[in-house]
């Protein structure tokens, strides 16, 4: 089964999972917001660095398993394995998009 995804949601997966933060702006906003445990991360270089971060301590790879969409909203069921307890686990992945760009992303 094919998960269909918009464009900067693929992208941000692609990114993600390989550490690349040279890509998000292809699938951001410039002023996008992260709200992942806890924590909130706005901009581009605050996304990026989130990122950076995230995959230094985790070392995850998250495979989407199912997606729905609600308007701009995309919620994307997650497998997501790495350096932590409970791995792998099944995350939240709630987009809201902005054109072609994601505005928010929060991960729970």
């Amino acid at each position: 089964m094919t998960i269909q995804l918009p464009p900067a949601v693929e992208t941000f997966y692609s990114a993600s999972n390989s550490g690349d933060a040279s890509r998000l702006p292809a699938c951001f906003a410039a002023d996008a917001l992260v709200h992942d445990e806890h924590e909130e991360h706005r901009g581009l270089e605050a996304i990026g660095a989130w990122l950076q971060a995230t995959r230094t301590r985790y070392g995850f790879h998250a495979q989407p398993l199912s997606a729905a969409r609600t308007g701009s909203t995309v919620e994307v069921l997650a497998r997501v394995e790495g350096d932590f307890p409970g791995s792998p686990a099944r995350l939240t992945y709630a987009f809201v998009l902005d054109g072609d760009r994601i505005a928010s992303l929060k991960i729970g």
